[in-house]
């Protein structure tokens, strides 16, 4: 259990918004925060296990809309609300409306509250590709892709005017392995028939309290009812926003490392396109993974004793063969002095 030390504001109810894309890195600061902008994916992870530690904490009610994320994320976050009920806390979801990302997050919670206009589209899954072959013919542009096996198929949207069976099959497969996961996972959630989701998912639209009568939602209400129905559970009510618990937990930090002296865990994040040289940043380009400041950085975080492993986070398409090949090298010198762990993001194909 985590003891914050100190003076503290009393609280027991930490509020969080999950909205937007939830970058990968940390590249908001803090400010940013403090103005609403939101925050980024690690940080949310590593906000929910703060609470799940946290003795003071004892609920947690988020607010999701909007998510723009991969299925890989709302995986992660979906295990880190059951994680927090595991810890016996109580984790209240409230959505405006909620498309199937949003629902899927919001079944792992104890109660899944709705806005009295607001509705629920859970539609189920889809995957489409845009094929620009006629529009090269016109232009007299012919693509030249090297397609490395039938599966490989990247490049036919350049070489196609339709998709080939072994694309079709490729992405059916997917989408049928990622269905039948939420479909278990939600029935498990709400305490239904996998038969019954399904026919839920093929119905698809559901105003707020159509959904409270099928099942789907516990309340319809508006925001600002939440501390008064969450009093049933938790009397009296004292909340926290994530901005405040941010704040606080990094002062718990810093004092652990003065008081201390822990070894560390290196997060190094691959995320974009990899590319032999250097590494960037946003801009016109997007991200992207540059093999020598992937070296750099790994070498060292070798050298330095107070790295006691290190955690690799994927998000990448992949890119260039040989600078995923000079990056695979680096990891095999590195596992040579201490551990390596990857974890996989939203893609980790061919070179990721």
């Amino acid at each position: 259990m985590t003891r914050l030390l100190g003076r503290q504001p009393e609280y027991n109810t930490l509020r969080v918004s999950l909205h937007g894309s939830l970058p990968e890195g940390a590249r908001l600061s803090l400010a940013s925060l403090w103005q609403g902008a939101g925050f980024d994916f690690l940080t949310c992870t590593t906000l929910l296990r703060g609470a799940r530690e946290d003795e003071r904490i004892q609920a947690v009610v988020l607010t999701i809309a909007d998510l723009d994320v991969g299925w890989a994320k709302i995986q992660s976050l979906r295990r880190s609300l059951l994680a927090l009920r595991a810890a016996n806390k109580q984790v209240w979801v409230y959505l405006t409306e909620g498309g199937m990302r949003e629902y899927y997050l919001a079944s792992a919670a104890d109660t899944i509250l709705i806005a009295p206009a607001g509705h629920l589209s859970i539609t189920g899954l889809a995957a489409e590709t845009v094929f620009f072959k006629g529009v090269l013919d016109k232009l007299g542009i012919e693509a030249q892709v090297h397609q490395a096996g039938q599966y490989k198929a990247a490049g036919e949207p350049f070489t196609r005017d339709s998709m080939s069976d072994a694309h079709r099959e490729m992405l059916n497969g997917l989408l049928d392995d990622l269905y039948g996961q939420i479909v278990e996972d939600v029935a498990h959630a709400r305490h239904k028939s996998l038969q019954a989701v399904r026919a839920l998912i093929d119905q698809g639209l559901f105003m707020a309290r159509e959904a409270l009568g099928a099942g789907l939602i516990d309340h319809v209400a508006y925001e600002d009812e939440i501390p008064t129905l969450l009093e049933a559970k938790l009397n009296p009510v004292h909340e926290i926003t994530t901005e405040e618990y941010l704040h606080l937990r990094r002062q718990v930090m810093r004092r652990t490392l003065l008081a201390t002296d822990p070894k560390k865990i290196a997060f190094v994040t691959v995320d974009g396109v990899i590319k032999r040289g250097d590494s960037h940043d946003g801009g016109d380009a997007g991200h992207a993974v540059g093999s020598t400041s992937f070296a750099e950085d790994l070498k060292r975080i070798r050298e330095d004793d107070s790295v006691a492993a290190l955690v690799v986070r994927v998000v990448s398409p992949g890119g260039s063969g040989l600078a995923s090949d000079l990056m695979w090298r680096e990891l095999m010198r590195t596992r040579e002095k201490k551990p390596v762990i990857i974890s996989m993001g939203d893609v980790a194909a061919s070179g990721g």
